[in-house]
């Protein structure tokens, strides 16, 4: 086994048993691409408005809220 696979075991792991540091892991590795997508699908007219960074910590705030569902 690689070490990245490891390693997004370990984080799944963590999420697995509720653990909110694996979570925020788990975010800062793909936050990159999520930010892309939302910067991609967010309709021109919100984004004077709305800031991909605050979508982000949005998204953030209800994975945290909903970590002990993750299975």
């Amino acid at each position: 086994m690689t070490e990245p696979d490891a390693q997004t075991d370990r984080t799944h792991a963590g999420l697995a048993a509720g653990d909110p540091a694996a979570l925020a892991e788990a975010f800062a590795a793909h936050r990159p691409r999520l930010w892309r997508m939302v910067n991609f699908r967010l309709d021109r007219r919100l984004a004077g408005r709305l800031d991909v960074d605050d979508v982000l910590q949005e998204a953030y705030l209800a994975a945290a809220k909903r970590l002990d569902h993750y299975s």
